[in-house]
């Protein structure tokens, strides 16, 4: 297929929509299968070294993710036959259906990451901003993200 090499790494989908295609992809996957970060309230005793400890819970992680985006191809890898025009196209293709995409009730969209060993990963993710850089032919589009139970969840694979 033209475009932008197939990944020999993470692959994800968010809200639906492939992550990595012949006009974009998505540069570090491997942030959405980071473990949640732990949360707890240590209790000083006064008088006494040290603290009380107690057990800790996942806390809710935010990530920024990095989509490089190309305007040679579609996401089909249909040639595009103004490069400049295309990346526009491509860029607002992942705006309209990934950060516009319906969400739950808690404000999330679904993900789900396929590790290189075939491993499978799932969860809400909350969508927080949305960057584009400047450039031409070929743009960076940020996404911030907030992973609602810390970390995906594994579902399978390996």
């Amino acid at each position: 297929m033209a475009g932008l090499p197939a990944p020999t790494f993470d692959t994800a989908t968010i809200a639906g929509v492939d992550c990595h295609t012949p006009a974009w992809t998505l540069t570090n996957t491997h942030l959405l299968r980071n473990p949640a970060p732990q949360r707890r309230d240590n209790v000083v005793l006064y008088g006494v070294d040290g603290v009380l400890g107690r057990t800790s819970v996942d806390d809710q992680r935010t990530v920024g993710l990095e989509f490089f985006v190309i305007g040679d191809f579609t996401r089909l890898g249909v040639p595009n036959a103004d490069a400049i025009e295309g990346v526009e196209v491509n860029i607002n293709y992942l705006r309209d259906n990934i950060y516009r995409a319906t969400q739950d009730a808690y404000g999330a969209v679904p993900c789900v990451v396929t590790a290189s060993d075939d491993s499978v990963y799932s969860g809400p993710i909350q969508l927080d901003d949305f960057e584009v850089q400047p450039g031409i032919g070929a743009r960076y589009v940020f996404m911030q993200v907030t992973l609602t139970e810390g970390e995906l969840s594994a579902v399978g694979g390996s």
